[in-house]
């Protein structure tokens, strides 16, 4: 039974959750950074480094197209042989939704833009579940191979068979899926590959490169991979925040003082917000195309 507002009860309940979750996260992260207020020191961030997060996140922003491809290969697997400026565009454009209470309006924007087009709806659904399943398994991957190497206790040996099995097992399932899913997996690791890169120059730029060691950089990617993908699959969360920074100021507990962990976690989070503004901001100025 649907309800007035034609979501079902139990969807709502999930997103109303979601949002208080995240709310819940930013007032435990704000509690934080107002408690090591005195020993975050926000003069670390001169000229030169805010300049250098600017670049991060123009970096951030473009790194987005490699989703909005993705997301083209399994348009593709539905049949849809969209045009790859289009998928861009729509991509980019329907991408900052996300940041509204629901977490999920990103996907009903690229629905309609699709619709708008002539594309089918149901495609178009199917392709918005490709996206999140081949988009989490690529987090998921990426996040065990992380893991793997984040502990030094571990033999060498072990880590490169497990990492070895882990890649033959997602290559099987790749043939298994077909070549447009395969690619569309290839362009999420990429994109994660690149915002996991920010995440640990962030945690450089604020801690000083010298701290970067191996298992650290490990350490960073695996939780920064982990709470990404808490924030991406809880439902009315907008843009997992909240979420993403409550796990990252868990997982990296330890690893460096908290005040430079909260000061990084902010900062990085300004970093792919502004990115995806940026993206936003330069795909709307640009001419809307047909599919």
């Amino acid at each position: 039974m649907r309800s007035s507002s034609g979501l079902e009860p139990g969807s709502r309940t999930l997103k109303t959750a979601g949002l208080l979750l995240a709310l819940g996260g930013l007032a435990f992260v704000g509690a934080r950074i107002w408690n090591q207020a005195g020993t975050i020191s926000l003069g670390r961030v001169g000229a030169l480094e805010a300049l250098l997060l600017l670049l991060l996140a123009m970096v951030y922003g473009g790194g987005n197209l490699l989703l909005a491809l993705g997301w083209r290969h399994l348009l593709r697997r539905e049949g849809l042989g969209v045009s790859r400026w289009w998928a861009v565009r729509t991509y980019g454009i329907s991408q900052v939704a996300k940041y509204l209470p629901g977490n999920i309006f990103h996907f009903a924007g690229r629905q309609a833009m699709g619709m708008a087009g002539g594309l089918p709806g149901w495609a178009l659904v199917r392709s918005a579940f490709w996206d999140v399943a081949v988009v989490a398994a690529a987090g998921a991957f990426l996040g065990s191979v992380s893991w793997i190497w984040w502990s030094s206790d571990v033999p060498r040996v072990v880590q490169c068979s497990s990492s070895l099995v882990l890649l033959g097992g997602m290559v099987v399932l790749g043939r298994w899926l077909g070549s447009q899913v395969a690619w569309a997996f290839l362009h999420a690791i990429l994109f994660l590959a690149i915002s996991v890169a920010l995440f640990v120059v962030v945690v450089g730029l604020i801690s000083g490169p010298a701290v970067l060691t191996g298992s650290l950089t490990g350490r960073l990617a695996a939780g920064y991979l982990v709470g990404w993908l808490l924030g991406m699959l809880t439902p009315g969360a907008p843009a997992g925040i909240g979420v993403r920074e409550v796990a990252l100021l868990a997982l990296l507990h330890g690893t460096l003082p908290e005040s430079e962990i909260l000061l990084a976690i902010v900062l990085s989070r300004i970093v792919t917000t502004a990115g995806d503004g940026i993206l936003f901001l330069g795909l709307s100025m640009v001419r809307e195309v047909d599919p």
